[in-house]
């Protein structure tokens, strides 16, 4: 990355790439402004005069993380005020603040409906209010692991409640780590994605936070003593609703030999809630089955010996669903009404992409992938 931004310095001098890194900040800074104005007069003309919104969730130990938002319509600013948000864990679900600030922001773009780059930008019309010693500003020796793979998740969940964008996901990346001391595995495992005011939610996807892409069975099974035994939707795990949340999966591993299991997970006590009367999506469930039978709840964390014969057996979170029950037919005609509009839009954007591309100058086409993803992209594929 520093080596593009010096070769793009060499080219068009440090004071022009400054100023347009200048530009980029405040095209963000005016579209979050934008979006702000607009969902805060939408809540304002629901709720005629408040423009204050706020969410709760809790962590399963029990952990609030609550969120107040004053939106100031005519500035386009807000306060996120977290206070009221429990204290530092002892645990490790703690969440240094720079892990707020980046749902916070990440949450902001996807609000704005807009294609803009990630940048500080987006935090300029945002003032942000996170009480010391809290599980979101923890002191500096506190465990923040889990902070990063699941707190990360349940802050964004807060947020898009607070702002009625949709209902939560499943708020876990459904992490789990194998090994001895000679060899190590680790993975997350998806779930399902909340409804919206117009969609079902996703079933078998990560959401929000994490980008991570699970090992293929074929691989797994041929480097490490494990077999996969299930990898399906958990059918019905979504809750119900006039849009429906989407399903979670169920993971099942055999063991064929001794090592330590190790699983960080969420959502195994509180359910992902629904929104505007929306049913709740099922929790998680972790479930060690042991070879000659037994089977033991290992709860949302936990670390275990397990032994050849022995079974884990994941089941991850659904997601909330959208609206009442009763307006589910009518959101269905809604929906399809909704695909064929944009199926010919996808069709006119294609036939349109082709002909630009055929006018397109020659070296363009020719262009060479570089940089740290193109080679992260490649690694991968060459595994």
């Amino acid at each position: 990355g520093s080596q593009l931004v010096n070769e793009i310095i060499d080219i068009y001098s440090l004071e022009v790439v400054q100023a347009y890194m200048g530009h980029i900040q405040h095209n963000a800074e005016v579209a979050v402004r934008e979006m702000l104005k607009s969902i805060g007069t939408k809540i304002k003309m629901r709720r005629q005069k408040e423009t204050d919104i706020d969410a709760i969730d809790y962590l399963d130990d029990g952990s609030p993380i609550e969120l107040h938002v004053d939106l100031d319509i005519k500035k386009g600013e807000a306060v996120f005020d977290f206070r009221g948000t429990g204290y530092e864990v002892w645990g490790n679900c703690n969440a240094p603040r720079a892990i707020t600030l980046s749902a916070i922001i990440y949450c902001l773009r996807c609000m704005v409906g807009r294609d803009i780059p990630l940048n500080q930008g987006c935090l300029k019309p945002v003032k942000i209010i996170i009480p010391k010693g809290s599980l979101l500003d923890p002191s500096e020796g506190a465990a923040v692991v889990g902070g990063n793979v699941l707190t990360s998740q349940r802050i964004v969940d807060v947020i898009l409640t607070a702002f009625e964008i949709c209902a939560a996901s499943q708020g876990c990346m459904n992490n789990v780590t194998l090994g001895t001391e000679d060899w190590g595995y680790y993975e997350t495992v998806a779930g399902g994605s909340g409804a919206g005011p117009t969609w079902d939610g996703r079933s078998g996807v990560h959401t929000h936070m994490t980008n991570t892409r699970i090992t293929d069975p074929e691989i797994l099974e041929l480097r490490y003593p494990v077999i996969l035994n299930q990898f399906s939707l958990r059918f019905g795990s979504g809750g119900n609703g006039a849009y429906i949340g989407g399903d979670g999966v169920v993971r099942e591993m055999i063991f064929r030999a001794p090592m330590t299991l190790s699983v960080l997970t969420e959502r195994r006590v509180h359910h992902p809630p629904g929104y505007d009367d929306g049913e709740e999506g099922a929790c998680g469930l972790n479930i060690l089955v042991r070879a000659d039978g037994r089977r033991i709840n290992l709860g949302p964390k936990a670390a275990i010996p397990v032994y050849a014969g022995d079974r884990f057996i994941m089941e991850t979170p659904g997601g909330g669903g959208y609206g009442p029950v009763s307006k589910r037919e009518q959101a269905k005609e809604s929906s399809v009404l909704s695909s064929k509009v944009y199926d010919s839009r996808r069709l006119t954007t294609r036939l349109s992409s082709k002909y630009k591309r055929s006018r397109s100058n020659k070296s363009l086409r020719n262009f060479t992938e570089r940089g740290s993803v193109f080679e992260y992209r490649m690694a991968q594929e060459s595994v």
